[in-house]
This record gives structure tokens, C-alpha cells and sequence, in this order.
């Protein structure tokens, strides 16, 4: 089924909305993180001695390792708010994996956002009036999402002008953009593909496995990052991401794209 908006939106826009939504438990977290502090002048929260477990304060772990070749670190944390009645809540979750040995020649990057549906990918449009909206809403929802999932530093690498959305046949589900549409559409044909989408649509045995299939990925010139709005379980939950994401980086290096020892 299409809708009107379909017709005079670009193929990025749609998308780009569902990113924002996604979002939705980080904004609802930097709100209530903001008015907790404001309100009662709270110190931002300590690391909790206990790492993956759900703390009485916040949590901030740090996972290192190396896996054919690539070098990798894992942070997990968990934001617990204090209430004015002096209960803590879970307030928000993150997991971000980094990379530095492998990357992309400079300026360039790919994006890729699981979806929880196939993403409908058509010809780019919208030239007039509601395409140059789009365009602007479009681009502010890519900069926050960016900026959450991979950290402050990238909102300005990854730009809607002057990329493409690129459809990948074997993984629908994702929402990928890249100012090298080509080598991208190279890589992701490849020996990658069987295992992102295993990854996709294979139970993991996560304890927040939902949040985990929408896993967020990055490559760019400095390295490749990911990230997903949920934290690791145990050390176990968090060397399987790291794994998965340690042979994707692999990958990348194997196809011919990726450049070695990036900066």
C-alpha cells in the first residue's frame, strides 16, 4: 500500500522518519536526565561497580579485544534517574562497539539501520516545495540519530546530499546510505551479506533481543562503529556482538574498500 506523501517525498524521507522514532527512548532519556539535574541539582551519575547486571546507579563498561586482525572496544552503559520520591528508574540503555584498524578513504561512509520491516527504497523525487522540507527534516533526523547511536563526532560526515540510498537484494530490512553507492553495493553483494542477514533474522539469545536486531552500523574514514538503544546482559551478550561486528569489519578489509589502519 503507498501513500500521497510517498508520491513528492524523497526515498530517504520515510525512512529518515522511522529513524527518528527510534530515537524516541534516547530523547525521553536526555529529558528526563535534564530535568532530574535541573530540578534537584543531581551530579551526573557514577559508574555502578557491577557492569552488566541493572545497577542501583548508572553503569558505563568497557569491553576490549581482538579478533582476526581487528581491534576492538565495547562500551555498555545503563542510565538509572533518581525520582523526587527517591526511587531510580532505568532512564535509558546504549551499546556502542568501535573500530579503528579498518576503514574508508576520507569523507566517505556508509550508514546502515536495521528496521523492523523491509525498507521500500524507489528512485529519488521531491524537488519542490514538500521535497526541499523533507529534505531539511530528513537531514535533522539523520544528525540525531547519528549522534546517538555513534557518538557527537559524525553528524556532520553523513549528509544527505550527495549520497544515495542503496538497496541491497537478501537484507530488505536496512536503511542504507552512502556517498560510495558503488563500492557499497561491491560490498554488501558479498560474502557479508549471508551474515548480516543471519545476524537480522536469527535469534540470538539476547536478553533484549529486539533492540539488538536493530542494530545500528557506520563505516567511515576513521574506523567503523556501531551501536544499538539497549545494554549487554553479560559479557557473554557483549563478546557475540563483538564477534559479529569484528567479522564485518573483516569483511571490509577483505573487499578491497575498507583501508587498513585508518586515522
Amino acid at each position: 500500500m503507498r501513500f500521497p506523501l510517498q508520491d513528492i517525498l524523497p526515498d530517504y524521507a520515510l525512512p529518515a522518519f522511522v529513524l527518528l522514532l527510534l530515537l524516541v527512548p534516547y530523547l525521553l532519556n536526555r529529558f528526563r536526565r535534564k530535568r532530574t539535574e535541573g530540578d534537584q541539582g543531581m551530579p551526573a551519575p557514577t559508574a555502578a561497580a557491577d557492569p552488566y547486571e541493572t545497577p542501583s546507579q548508572s553503569s558505563i563498561t568497557t569491553l576490549e579485544g581482538s579478533q582476526d586482525g581487528i581491534s576492538w572496544t565495547l562500551t555498555s552503559s545503563v542510565t538509572v534517574t533518581e525520582q523526587d520520591d527517591g526511587t531510580r528508574s532505568v532512564a535509558g540503555r546504549l551499546t556502542r562497539w568501535e573500530c579503528r584498524n579498518v576503514g574508508l578513504p576520507q569523507g566517505q561512509y556508509i550508514l546502515m539501520q536495521a528496521h523492523p520491516k523491509p525498507v521500500d527504497v524507489r528512485p529519488e523525487g521531491g524537488q519542490g516545495f514538500f521535497g526541499r522540507i523533507a529534505r531539511k527534516l530528513g537531514e535533522m533526523a539523520v544528525d540525531v540519530y547519528v549522534s546517538a547511536y555513534f557518538g557527537d563526532g559524525f553528524a556532520e560526515l553523513v549528509n544527505l546530499d550527495g549520497s544515495e540510498t542503496v538497496a541491497v537484494d537478501g537484507i530488505p530490512s536496512y536503511f542504507i546510505r552512502s556517498n560510495t553507492p558503488a563500492a557499497t553495493r561491491r560490498f554488501l553483494n558479498g560474502p557479508v551479506k549471508d551474515r548480516i542477514r543471519a545476524w537480522k533474522e536469527q535469534t540470538q539469545g539476547f536478553d533484549h533481543e529486539e533492540e539488538v536486531d536493530l542494530l545500528g552500523i557506520l563505516v567511515h574514514d576513521k574506523g567503523v562503529t556501531a551501536g544499538c538503544m539497549t545494554s549487554m546482559g553479560s559479557e557473554e551478550e557483549a563478546r557475540k556482538l563483538a564477534s559479529f561486528m569484528a567479522d564485518f569489519t573483516a569483511a571490509l578489509r577483505s573487499s578491497g574498500i575498507g583501508r587498513p589502519n585508518a586515522t
